[in-house]
């Protein structure tokens, strides 16, 4: 691999990044509101949806489930690094 190309590879590994931490923070901000809003002590339960809330549950779950492979990966390269 030329300069070049490994000038470009960590470009573009630094643009990936930092997509992830602006996805990830506007992840855990979207989902506060949804909590705040779906569950309020003293409301009724929203009406017909059911079917929404299942599969925002879903992509939640695989979400989380690759969220938590790109952390154990990330530690497995923090620890190497140590080493």
């Amino acid at each position: 691999m030329t300069t070049t190309e490994q000038q470009c590879a960590a470009e573009a590994e630094a643009a990936r990044n930092t997509r992830v931490e602006g996805y990830a923070s506007w992840l855990a901000d979207d989902v506060d509101g949804l909590i705040h809003n779906v569950a309020p002590r003293d409301a009724a339960p929203c009406q017909h949806s059911t079917a929404i809330l299942a599969e925002a549950r879903a992509a939640v779950a695989l979400a989380l489930s690759k969220i938590d492979l790109a952390i154990a990966r990330d530690k497995e390269a923090h620890s190497q690094e140590a080493a």
